[in-house]
């Protein structure tokens, strides 16, 4: 979606939209596990709020298709760097805008969460390496990935970027929240998660990639990298009683409307299968947007 096409009022609603979806989010979670986990918490990310996702934008942009795809994957993959190895994210946000004109255009937000008492949050010596991931991005190499296991990739520039953030879900008067903070040893929330995704979706958060086989970015390819391994497997998360939820067609799970086959499953389709029985079933947790101009059927052209 383009911001110039979208009013300053749409995309108020959008936002009050997306941050009571995400209240109903935590509220689910909380009815399904008495004392939640951050997992749990991720887990519903996942599934139930792209489920309401899908809703809100099918509902506020009638003009437009949408695919929204909603994947559980806890702990994996990790990154190795300096001889230490962490989670490279907790959940991974996408967005690919099929735009006018056959233009594609390409978002994305990682995050790693944390609880917290309160809207900020002091991190301690064993969380100072992933900080340094999101700060700095030393070279490192995938670990606990699949088939990326030993593949390297160097990020630029070597800096915080607002494709890597982190979640906080804190406490605030009684009420668990969701908030966005940028890396920091010392974490502080600057946004609701619902402001953060609404900029998302008009290109004013995140950070974009590009067209795979096209692009040296390696920002990019670490982004088609996790979309690769994560397709094609079940989830389960006991704790909430969530058992082998199925994640494997990126184009009909949790969609609004079925669309032609498009430019993300053309790029992942070279997906090894075999490791489904391998037992290297690695990924990411995700929430994966797209969205179509709608085709008018009698003269075939885009709306």
């Amino acid at each position: 979606m383009n911001e110039n096409e979208i009013s300053k009022e749409e995309i108020k609603d959008l936002r009050i939209l997306i941050d009571s979806a995400i209240f109903e989010t935590v509220q689910s979670t909380k009815q399904k596990a008495s004392s939640p986990q951050e997992p749990d918490y991720i887990c519903e990310l996942s599934t139930f709020f792209s489920k309401k996702l899908c809703t809100i934008l099918k509902g506020k942009f009638p003009q437009l298709n949408f695919n929204v795809t909603g994947i559980y994957c806890h702990q994996k993959p990790l990154v190795e760097f300096e001889c230490k190895k962490i989670e490279l994210g907790d959940i991974l946000f996408v967005y690919i805008d099929h735009y006018k004109n056959d233009n594609t255009l390409f978002n994305s937000l990682l995050f790693q969460a944390k609880l917290s008492s309160t809207y900020y949050k002091d991190l301690y010596n064993n969380e100072l390496n992933q900080l340094k991931l999101y700060e700095e991005w030393p070279k490192f190499v995938y670990s606990r990935a699949g088939s990326l296991n030993g593949q390297e990739r160097d990020i630029t520039p070597k800096s915080i970027t607002d494709g890597a953030q982190y979640l906080l879900i804190y406490n605030d008067c009684g009420h668990t929240c969701m908030g966005c903070a940028k890396p920091s040893r010392k974490l502080k929330t600057y946004s609701s998660l619902g402001d953060v995704i609404s900029n998302f979706l008009i290109f004013k958060s995140g950070r974009q990639f590009y067209e795979r086989n096209f692009t040296s970015d390696e920002w990019s390819n670490m982004i088609w990298d996790l979309l690769t391994i994560t397709k094609g497997y079940y989830s389960k998360r006991k704790n909430i009683g969530e058992f082998d939820f199925p994640r494997n067609n990126l184009l009909e799970f949790y969609c609004s409307e079925p669309c032609n086959p498009n430019l993300l499953w053309n790029q992942i389709q070279d997906y090894d299968y075999r490791e489904e029985h391998s037992g290297k079933k690695k990924g990411m947790s995700m929430v994966i947007i797209e969205s179509f101009s709608k085709v008018d059927d009698k003269i075939g052209v885009r709306m």
